[in-house]
Protein backbone atom coordinates (compact mmCIF):
# COMPACT_ATOMS: atom_id res chain seq x y z
CA UNK A 1 0.00 0.00 0.00
CA UNK A 2 3.32 2.51 0.85
CA UNK A 3 4.53 1.63 -2.52
CA UNK A 4 1.41 2.44 -4.71
CA UNK A 5 0.95 6.14 -2.61
CA UNK A 6 5.04 6.76 -3.02
CA UNK A 7 4.07 5.72 -6.74
CA UNK A 8 0.87 8.03 -6.94
CA UNK A 9 3.28 10.94 -5.28
CA UNK A 10 6.32 10.86 -7.63
CA UNK A 11 3.10 10.33 -10.52
CA UNK A 12 1.72 13.57 -9.05
CA UNK A 13 4.65 15.25 -9.05
CA UNK A 14 5.79 14.18 -12.44
CA UNK A 15 2.88 16.18 -14.14
CA UNK A 16 3.80 19.15 -11.99
CA UNK A 17 6.77 19.21 -13.08
CA UNK A 18 6.07 18.55 -16.76
CA UNK A 19 3.61 21.39 -16.47
CA UNK A 20 6.46 23.79 -15.24
CA UNK A 21 8.79 22.67 -18.03
CA UNK A 22 6.03 23.69 -20.61
CA UNK A 23 5.00 27.24 -19.21
CA UNK A 24 2.39 26.23 -16.93
CA UNK A 25 -1.23 24.93 -18.25
CA UNK A 26 -1.18 24.68 -22.40
CA UNK A 27 -3.74 27.06 -24.59
CA UNK A 28 -5.23 26.77 -27.60
CA UNK A 29 -3.73 28.57 -30.85
CA UNK A 30 -6.90 29.74 -31.98
CA UNK A 31 -9.70 31.10 -30.88
CA UNK A 32 -12.32 28.54 -29.52
CA UNK A 33 -15.47 28.66 -31.13
CA UNK A 34 -14.97 31.87 -32.79
CA UNK A 35 -17.53 31.22 -35.33
CA UNK A 36 -20.40 30.32 -32.47
CA UNK A 37 -20.82 27.06 -34.25
CA UNK A 38 -19.57 24.54 -31.61
CA UNK A 39 -22.13 22.50 -29.51
CA UNK A 40 -22.93 24.18 -26.44
CA UNK A 41 -24.55 23.06 -22.77
CA UNK A 42 -28.67 24.53 -22.29
CA UNK A 43 -27.36 28.02 -20.81
CA UNK A 44 -23.35 27.72 -21.17
CA UNK A 45 -21.24 28.88 -23.85
CA UNK A 46 -18.76 26.30 -25.58
CA UNK A 47 -15.19 28.71 -25.47
CA UNK A 48 -16.89 31.79 -23.41
CA UNK A 49 -17.65 32.91 -20.47
CA UNK A 50 -20.71 35.25 -19.61
CA UNK A 51 -20.78 37.26 -16.66
CA UNK A 52 -24.31 39.24 -15.76
CA UNK A 53 -27.56 39.81 -17.80
CA UNK A 54 -26.60 40.21 -21.22
CA UNK A 55 -24.96 37.45 -23.87
CA UNK A 56 -27.39 34.41 -23.05
CA UNK A 57 -27.23 31.90 -25.66
CA UNK A 58 -30.30 31.71 -26.68
CA UNK A 59 -28.96 34.71 -28.74
CA UNK A 60 -27.23 32.26 -31.23
CA UNK A 61 -29.47 32.03 -34.48
CA UNK A 62 -29.73 31.54 -37.69
CA UNK A 63 -32.15 34.08 -38.74
CA UNK A 64 -30.69 35.82 -42.12
CA UNK A 65 -32.23 39.13 -41.35
CA UNK A 66 -32.35 40.86 -38.00
CA UNK A 67 -34.89 43.74 -37.83
CA UNK A 68 -35.04 44.47 -41.37
CA UNK A 69 -31.07 44.01 -41.72
CA UNK A 70 -29.53 41.81 -43.86
CA UNK A 71 -27.14 40.04 -41.75
CA UNK A 72 -24.13 38.61 -43.71
CA UNK A 73 -23.79 35.35 -41.17
CA UNK A 74 -20.47 33.38 -41.28
CA UNK A 75 -21.55 29.96 -41.87
CA UNK A 76 -24.57 29.03 -39.88
CA UNK A 77 -25.23 30.80 -36.44
CA UNK A 78 -24.45 34.29 -35.09
CA UNK A 79 -24.88 35.92 -32.22
CA UNK A 80 -28.02 38.43 -32.00
CA UNK A 81 -27.80 40.75 -28.77
CA UNK A 82 -31.22 41.42 -28.86
CA UNK A 83 -32.43 37.88 -28.81
CA UNK A 84 -29.84 36.99 -26.23
CA UNK A 85 -31.89 39.23 -23.52
CA UNK A 86 -33.87 42.76 -22.93
CA UNK A 87 -31.29 45.28 -24.76
CA UNK A 88 -31.07 47.30 -21.65
CA UNK A 89 -29.41 44.44 -20.29
CA UNK A 90 -25.69 44.93 -19.37
CA UNK A 91 -22.79 42.24 -19.30
CA UNK A 92 -20.15 40.66 -20.89
CA UNK A 93 -18.64 38.18 -22.71
CA UNK A 94 -15.02 36.85 -22.53
CA UNK A 95 -13.59 33.90 -24.40
CA UNK A 96 -11.18 31.52 -23.12
CA UNK A 97 -7.39 32.20 -22.97
CA UNK A 98 -5.25 31.23 -26.76
CA UNK A 99 -2.13 32.00 -28.11
CA UNK A 100 -2.38 34.73 -30.88
CA UNK A 101 -0.51 33.08 -33.90
CA UNK A 102 -1.06 33.56 -38.40
CA UNK A 103 0.21 37.03 -39.03
CA UNK A 104 -0.90 38.31 -35.66
CA UNK A 105 -4.04 39.84 -37.48
CA UNK A 106 -7.41 39.02 -35.91
CA UNK A 107 -11.18 39.80 -37.88
CA UNK A 108 -14.48 39.66 -36.17
CA UNK A 109 -18.29 41.12 -37.21
CA UNK A 110 -20.26 43.19 -35.12
CA UNK A 111 -23.65 44.72 -35.43
CA UNK A 112 -25.85 47.40 -33.19
CA UNK A 113 -23.81 48.45 -30.10
CA UNK A 114 -24.73 52.24 -31.16
CA UNK A 115 -22.86 54.20 -28.49
CA UNK A 116 -19.56 53.17 -28.80
CA UNK A 117 -18.10 54.52 -25.21
CA UNK A 118 -20.54 51.72 -23.69
CA UNK A 119 -20.45 48.60 -26.29
CA UNK A 120 -16.88 47.50 -27.52
CA UNK A 121 -14.62 44.51 -28.05
CA UNK A 122 -11.30 44.68 -26.49
CA UNK A 123 -8.36 42.53 -26.61
CA UNK A 124 -6.24 41.50 -23.46
CA UNK A 125 -2.67 40.46 -22.76
CA UNK A 126 -3.51 37.56 -20.68
CA UNK A 127 -0.56 37.92 -18.47
CA UNK A 128 -0.69 41.25 -17.36
CA UNK A 129 -4.42 42.19 -18.26
CA UNK A 130 -3.23 45.17 -20.60
CA UNK A 131 -5.52 46.12 -22.99
CA UNK A 132 -4.35 45.42 -26.32
CA UNK A 133 -6.68 46.59 -28.70
CA UNK A 134 -10.56 48.22 -28.34
CA UNK A 135 -12.89 47.66 -31.05
CA UNK A 136 -16.72 49.60 -31.23
CA UNK A 137 -18.88 49.67 -33.85
CA UNK A 138 -18.29 53.02 -35.68
CA UNK A 139 -20.07 52.54 -38.31
CA UNK A 140 -23.89 52.03 -36.28
CA UNK A 141 -25.40 54.75 -37.43
CA UNK A 142 -29.06 53.60 -36.15
CA UNK A 143 -30.41 54.45 -39.32
CA UNK A 144 -28.44 53.49 -42.22
CA UNK A 145 -26.06 50.74 -40.84
CA UNK A 146 -27.96 49.59 -37.59
CA UNK A 147 -28.19 45.43 -37.06
CA UNK A 148 -25.84 44.48 -39.79
CA UNK A 149 -22.61 42.58 -39.10
CA UNK A 150 -20.03 44.85 -39.93
CA UNK A 151 -16.33 42.97 -40.87
CA UNK A 152 -13.89 44.50 -38.31
CA UNK A 153 -10.07 44.04 -38.46
CA UNK A 154 -7.67 44.17 -35.94
CA UNK A 155 -4.10 44.68 -36.15
CA UNK A 156 -2.40 42.78 -33.06
CA UNK A 157 0.92 41.97 -34.93
CA UNK A 158 3.29 43.46 -32.50
CA UNK A 159 1.87 40.63 -30.01
CA UNK A 160 2.45 37.15 -31.95
CA UNK A 161 3.17 34.56 -29.70
CA UNK A 162 1.11 36.55 -26.39
CA UNK A 163 -1.13 34.13 -24.70
CA UNK A 164 -4.11 36.59 -25.04
CA UNK A 165 -8.24 36.90 -24.52
CA UNK A 166 -11.20 38.81 -26.34
CA UNK A 167 -13.86 40.46 -23.94
CA UNK A 168 -16.65 42.11 -25.27
CA UNK A 169 -18.78 44.51 -23.24
CA UNK A 170 -22.04 45.92 -22.56
CA UNK A 171 -22.67 48.36 -20.34
CA UNK A 172 -25.23 50.52 -22.31
CA UNK A 173 -28.83 50.12 -20.57
CA UNK A 174 -31.03 52.01 -22.96
CA UNK A 175 -32.94 50.77 -25.79
CA UNK A 176 -31.74 52.11 -29.32
CA UNK A 177 -29.54 49.36 -30.71
CA UNK A 178 -27.70 49.15 -27.40
CA UNK A 179 -27.38 45.22 -27.69
CA UNK A 180 -23.95 44.13 -29.88
CA UNK A 181 -24.39 41.35 -32.30
CA UNK A 182 -21.15 38.88 -33.25
CA UNK A 183 -19.61 36.57 -35.25
CA UNK A 184 -16.49 35.04 -36.76
CA UNK A 185 -13.87 35.63 -34.61
CA UNK A 186 -11.16 34.63 -36.91
CA UNK A 187 -7.07 34.93 -36.68
CA UNK A 188 -5.76 35.65 -40.24
CA UNK A 189 -3.20 32.99 -41.29
CA UNK A 190 -2.13 35.69 -44.11
CA UNK A 191 -1.91 39.08 -45.62
CA UNK A 192 -4.75 37.65 -48.41
CA UNK A 193 -6.77 37.31 -45.82
CA UNK A 194 -6.78 40.63 -44.28
CA UNK A 195 -6.58 41.95 -47.79
CA UNK A 196 -10.47 40.13 -47.94
CA UNK A 197 -11.50 41.52 -45.17
CA UNK A 198 -10.82 44.84 -45.88
CA UNK A 199 -12.87 44.72 -49.59
CA UNK A 200 -15.58 42.93 -47.82
CA UNK A 201 -15.89 46.15 -45.12
CA UNK A 202 -15.79 48.50 -48.43
CA UNK A 203 -18.34 46.51 -50.16
CA UNK A 204 -20.52 46.26 -46.80
CA UNK A 205 -19.97 50.80 -46.59
CA UNK A 206 -21.38 51.19 -49.87
CA UNK A 207 -24.10 48.67 -49.19
CA UNK A 208 -25.69 49.66 -46.23
CA UNK A 209 -24.38 52.94 -45.59
CA UNK A 210 -25.74 56.13 -46.40
CA UNK A 211 -25.90 57.48 -50.06
CA UNK A 212 -24.31 60.47 -50.86
CA UNK A 213 -27.43 63.01 -51.16
CA UNK A 214 -27.65 64.18 -55.43
CA UNK A 215 -29.92 66.97 -55.84
CA UNK A 216 -33.04 66.74 -58.14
Amino acid sequence: MKIKKFLALLLALSMVLSMAACGGEQVPTDIVNGDFEAEHEAGKWAGWTREDAAFNVRGLVDAEKLNGAVMEKSGNLYFAGCEGGNPAMRGTLTSDVFKLGGNGFITFKMGAGKDTEKCYVEFIDASNNEVLAKVANEDCDGLFITDHLITKIVDLSAHIGKKIFIKVTDNDDTFEFSYINLDAFKVCKDDAEVEAAKAEYALQIETYGEKPFVED
